[in-house]
């Protein structure tokens, strides 16, 4: 960015989150650019001053001016930010976005009983008059898109293979005979997911696995346990070692996820040994640390921590540097929208029925339509305006707020009738620090402030 004459008026950037880490340094992050700068914390006040650019008595001409002009933290006053992001993302949805999304429930049904899940198990498996559906559905509408993106969920995907096979090869040839890329990935317990099965899948295309594993041994089997009531976490981290040792090729990634409960910060160290350890070397493997949010049963309900006792975990935790960026990508530019704000996104159910959110399937707002046999998509376009155009009331609050460069509203479109408090990114807050030794451009200005 060039530097501004001294003749023009300049501001500070809305975007800039901040964070105080304990080692005594002050972090500033432009969740529009992802820079990020540092200063000594007994230094604080004074950087607020310089970047109170309608100080008078600054040196407008100064090298730190200077500096924070070049990252993006001070920029021209004409400069409309909240139009300059809404418009972006309006470009976005028609250039890189312009992708046709589904996320496909092969069945509803699942082999595990997981303590805080939402789902209620009642619908079977896929038929094939409603994959015949989609299929045609899809040879409709590809000519439309860059290119098509599968999601497989469930319920429990991995109990429906055959549904996932027809669906994947018929979304292959589609996909080669128009001349468009396709990408797939599945959620899975990985209760299933031995190295016979991966490889099988890895046919199909599906190169991203999503895998919940929520802490140690212990944990996990109380956590996420079978149908029957046993314990999972010794089938699921034997298949996941032998999947790392014997899988073919490098072109496919695993997330291990974890919902983190107040169970498993109190046994950290066993987490650390039974599930980080293995894979911290596997660029394959990312891991993800999520707080577990509540369905408000009792047994979830008593399993939350709070926000203090996730952000030292996550300190405690160290993940590796690669799992590390995924976290920073996720958290500037745009990159925090959910999916179910995108108007080319849609979850269909095993049975037809047409969402926008893979949560409260139970919801009538998140039931937008259903899949009629002929391939037809009939929407409500009532519905399917509350998931597009989220936040739309609030937006005296989002042109202020310094998350709304990589929310754009579409936090979660799910509970915008809830008001929204400004904190999309406080989950991502504490990696700050470590953040700054992978930003594409960071400074320490603790020498020339």
């Amino acid at each position: 960015m060039p530097r501004l004459r001294m003749e023009n008026k300049m501001k500070k950037s809305i975007y800039l989150l901040d964070y105080e880490s304990k080692d005594g340094k002050y972090y500033l992050m432009s969740t529009y650019s992802g820079n990020i700068i540092s200063i000594d914390s007994a230094k604080k006040k004074k950087l607020q001053n310089i970047l109170d650019i309608s100080n008078t008595d600054m040196d407008r001409n100064s090298p730190v001016v200077d500096k924070l002009v070049s990252l993006g933290f001070i920029i021209d006053e004409n400069v409309n930010e909240f139009q300059r992001v809404t418009g972006e993302r309006i470009l976005r949805s028609f250039t890189e976005n312009n992708y046709l999304e589904l996320s496909i429930m092969p069945t509803e049904k699942c082999n595990f009983r997981c303590v805080y899940c939402y789902e209620n198990f009642e619908k079977p498996k896929m038929s094939n008059t409603t994959c015949d559906a989609i299929i045609k559905y899809v040879k409709k509408h590809i000519a439309n898109h860059q290119g098509l993106v599968v999601s497989w969920f469930g319920g429990e995907p991995l109990l429906a293979v055959d549904v996932i096979e027809k669906l994947s090869e018929a979304f292959i040839q589609i996909c080669k005979d128009n001349h468009k890329v396709y990408h797939s990935s599945i959620t899975t317990n990985a209760y299933l997911l031995d190295l016979e099965t991966f490889e099988k899948l890895r046919k199909f295309h599906i190169n991203h696995f999503q895998i919940t594993v929520d802490g140690d041994r212990e944990t996990h089997d109380s956590q996420r346990v079978l149908a029957d009531g046993r314990g999972s976490f010794d089938e699921i981290m034997s298949n996941l070692k032998t999947i790392c040792e014997h899988g073919k090729g490098n072109l496919w990634t695993i997330s291990l996820r974890t919902n983190v409960t107040n169970q498993i910060i109190k046994n950290i160290e066993q987490f650390k040994n039974d599930v980080l350890r293995p894979f911290r070397e596997d660029h394959r493997v990312y891991i993800m640390l999520r707080k577990m949010w509540t369905n408000n049963t009792k047994e979830a309900d008593s399993l939350i921590c709070d926000d203090h006792e996730f952000e030292q975990f996550i300190n405690e935790c160290q993940i590796s540097a690669h799992s590390l960026y995924l976290e920073y990508v996720f958290s500037h530019n745009m990159n925090f929208m959910c999916y179910a704000a995108n108007p080319n996104a849609f979850v269909i159910g095993s049975d037809g029925m047409v969402y926008k959110c893979t949560c409260g399937f139970y919801d009538e707002i998140n039931q937008v339509g259903r899949l009629r046999p002929d391939g037809y998509m009939a929407l409500d376009t009532a519905k399917m305006s509350y998931w597009v155009a989220p936040r739309a009331g609030n937006q005296e609050k989002c042109i202020t707020c310094v998350n709304y460069a990589t929310c754009v509203s579409n936090g979660c479109p799910y509970h915008q009738d809830q008001p929204c408090d400004g904190k999309t990114l406080d989950i991502l807050r504490y990696y700050i620090p470590q953040f700054f030794k992978l930003a594409q451009k960071s400074e320490d200005l603790s020498d020339l402030i």
